[in-house]
């Protein structure tokens, strides 16, 4: 995860997501509050927006926050 964070910081966000995406479903292991699931499924979505992966960065949120893709409200600038 400090690779990822590192990454991000660094402005590699295309490392950064895929270090930290398959962290985003074992996020427990770190203390695990919504708070902190929030904070990984944004930090992915935001890397693959910077990235220049919108549909992945859509795709992603979809598949974490279901809802918001049916009420087309999505939690990024730029979905």
């Amino acid at each position: 995860m400090a690779r990822g964070f590192k990454a991000y910081a660094a402005g590699d966000f295309k490392t950064a997501a895929a270090e930290i995406e398959p962290l985003v479903d074992t996020h427990e292991r770190l203390g695990g509050s919504r708070a902190q699931r929030d904070l990984l499924e944004y930090v992915v979505a935001s890397a693959k927006l910077r990235a220049g992966q919108r549909d992945e960065a859509r795709s992603f949120i979809q598949s974490r926050r279901p809802h918001n893709a049916k009420v087309g409200g999505f939690p990024l600038a730029g979905l």
